[in-house]
């Protein structure tokens, strides 16, 4: 298990409760916001390392603001059909990658990955 704290926000909760429900046991905690105007309050309360966008719940607009407001917290959006274009858009507005909603290993894949570095690079700096 990955000490990392997750959040994720997506418009269809059963997408969601699915992704969190597989995610379970990967991290050490998994926190479903609902709706767009959750995701902040969510990542305070869970003090999130790493947050799973959905593009079809934010726009790449709000992904990008949400980056640079949770600067020490790194995003992975998710699509149901993602493709180069969707990706290289949301590499542009701040987000680690982009992966399809369904690919789980995929998702947890990135958030190993990522998380790892953003809480040794966290930690260095709160010292």
């Amino acid at each position: 298990m990955q000490p990392l704290n997750v959040v994720i926000a997506h418009g269809d909760c059963v997408v969601a409760e699915s992704l969190a429900s597989l995610m379970h046991g990967y991290f050490r905690s998994i926190a479903v916001a609902p709706t767009a105007e959750d995701v902040r309050k969510v990542i305070r309360r869970q003090q999130a390392d790493a947050v799973v966008v959905d593009l079809g719940m934010m726009s790449l607009d709000e992904v990008r603001d949400l980056c640079h407001e949770f600067s020490d917290v790194f995003i992975v959006t998710t699509h149901r059909i993602p493709d180069d274009k969707m990706w290289s858009l949301s590499l542009a507005a701040g987000a680690v990658d982009c992966c399809d909603d369904h690919d789980v290993r995929n998702i947890i894949g990135t958030i190993a990955r990522h998380g790892q570095r953003n809480r040794q690079f966290r930690m260095a700096h709160a010292a």
